[in-house]
């Protein structure tokens, strides 16, 4: 086989992959999970990476919710998913393979947040994402360029106190 065919085949899988993931997310929550996306954190808990005077908005159904400051270009989303069992052992895969499937991430597994966690530098920023007691709880942190070590210690401290909140 080509190693264009194998790239393009992988590129497919990881989008295949991400897609699922977004699938079981959007179509597994309840209204307790619907509440919790904007109140799991306080703007003080979002002001380092996001800037002063943070403001949460929800988004449509209220499972996420994005945070943003006076730090143009700079944006926190927080995404609560109530999957349980293998719906969230699914989804939770799904989205640690997708993160894999590209060659300028760095995944890293993560202790002392949940039962399993990740953490992902990308080119876009950082991203944390958390299973615990079968809940999925993803933080991004999006930036205009690369995240760097600094910024995921900081989005692990946000990562922490969200998931000490559900």
């Amino acid at each position: 086989m080509h190693p264009r065919s194998r790239r393009s085949r992988r590129h497919r899988l990881s989008l295949a992959a991400a897609c699922a993931t977004l699938a079981l997310l959007a179509g597994a929550h309840d209204v307790s999970a619907q509440a919790a996306g904007c109140a799991l954190l306080k703007p003080a808990d979002v002001a380092p990476l996001v800037g002063a005077n943070p403001v949460a908005k929800p988004t449509p159904g209220g499972t996420s919710c994005t945070w943003t400051g006076a730090t143009a270009g700079h944006r926190l989303g927080l995404l609560v998913s109530k999957a349980q069992g293998p719906a969230a052992e699914m989804a939770y895969q799904g989205s640690r393979g997708a993160a894999q499937g590209k060659p300028e991430n760095k995944v890293h597994d993560e202790t002392g947040l949940g039962d399993k966690a990740y953490s992902v530098l990308g080119s876009y920023g950082v991203s944390v994402v958390v299973l615990k007691k079968g809940r999925l709880l993803q933080v991004m942190y999006y930036e205009e360029r690369a995240g760097t070590p600094e910024d995921l210690a900081t989005a692990l401290g946000v990562a922490k106190k969200a998931v000490a909140a559900l």
